[in-house]
């Protein structure tokens, strides 16, 4: 069975996490992302995307960046 390819949103937000140094990134940030849909609960994950807010129809409407921030 193949992956379905990633959705626009989660393409964009995969490339902000790239350009963003997302690795860098607190822990409890980074750790959801990059894994399957922003906007949808995966098997055995706590939730979608760290910071992403999505509305009912499964879209992104809103990310908190101050989550990203890890203090140093």
């Amino acid at each position: 069975m193949s992956t379905p390819p990633p959705t626009l949103e989660s393409a964009a937000l995969g490339a902000l996490y790239s350009s963003t140094n997302g690795d860098g990134w607190s822990p409890s940030a980074s750790a959801s992302w990059l894994d399957g849909d922003p906007c949808v609960f995966a098997t055995g994950s706590t939730g979608h995307w760290t910071g992403v807010r999505c509305n009912e129809g499964g879209q992104v409407v809103g990310i908190s960046l101050a989550t990203f921030i890890a203090s140093h």
